[in-house]
């Protein structure tokens, strides 16, 4: 819920204080900024009384770093503001933009992670196609089961559509079109299938696939990710309906 945040910002009159936790803050402890959305209007709660700052690293903190099961590449922190000083032109954008600015860097974030999970759909067919053809079992390789051909066939179709979506979806940004559907369309269709197609790719692999060597092991766990951050399937669908039905 982006909305309920209790990070405060107070007006201190040419400057602002911060004090308040940010959970899962990627590259959190690595960042020179970071862009911290607080409430302004002490008095309101949800999106309303939100606003956005140009915070120097400085000012925060990063702890409690995460042992995520996939991603492992990307550092995720929480951040901790403790009297943090933002002077008064570190604002961004106007009081009370802070939500509508935070969702606008959700939409294109889900295209970025769009193309991620594209990726891994690619990949996991291509691991499995080179797999399958070396692996021999019963006298012949296992590609020559129908039923692992059918699995790549998915992997195939699935990361054809995912692509065309992404496409889509970065050409209405790159016009400045309203994409935040189709944003969303694309995270949630690519992610999904990328989770499926990295099952599908364990499996083929057989018990090979299971072990850390194996590439599609590391895909594995890196695809499930792609349907948690910048917000969930479910969100995602909410989104979609909501933009429908509006």
């Amino acid at each position: 819920d982006a909305s309920a945040q209790t990070t405060t910002a107070e007006d201190k009159g040419d400057h602002y204080l911060l004090n308040g936790t940010k959970c899962f803050i990627t590259h959190g402890d690595m960042a020179g900024i970071a862009i911290v959305t607080a409430r302004t209007d002490l008095d309101s709660t949800g999106a309303k009384g939100l606003s956005a700052f140009i915070v120097d690293k400085s000012q925060f903190t990063a702890n409690h770093g995460y042992n995520k099961m996939g991603a492992r590449g990307s550092h995720t922190v929480n951040i901790t503001l403790k009297n943090a000083v933002v002077p008064k032109e570190n604002l961004l954008g106007k009081i009370g933009e802070g939500f509508k600015i935070a969702m606008t860097a959700l939409d294109s974030g889900r295209i970025g992670i769009a193309a991620c999970a594209t990726g891994i759909i690619q990949s996991c067919m291509e691991e499995s196609i080179a797999y399958s053809k070396q692996r021999v079992q019963f006298g012949k390789p296992v590609g020559e089961n129908q039923a692992l051909q059918w699995m790549m066939a998915d992997m195939y179709k699935d990361a054809s559509a995912a692509r065309q979506m992404t496409w889509h979806a970065a050409a209405l940004a790159d016009n400045g079109q309203h994409y935040s559907m189709q944003a969303s369309a694309a995270k949630l269709f690519a992610s999904e299938a990328a989770m499926t197609a990295a099952v599908n790719a364990v499996q083929i692999h057989g018990g090979y696939g299971y072990c850390k060597p194996a590439k599609v092991e590391r895909m594995f766990r890196d695809a499930k990710v792609t349907a948690i951050y910048e917000g969930t399937s479910e969100v995602q669908k909410m989104i979609i309906a909501g933009s429908l039905t509006k």
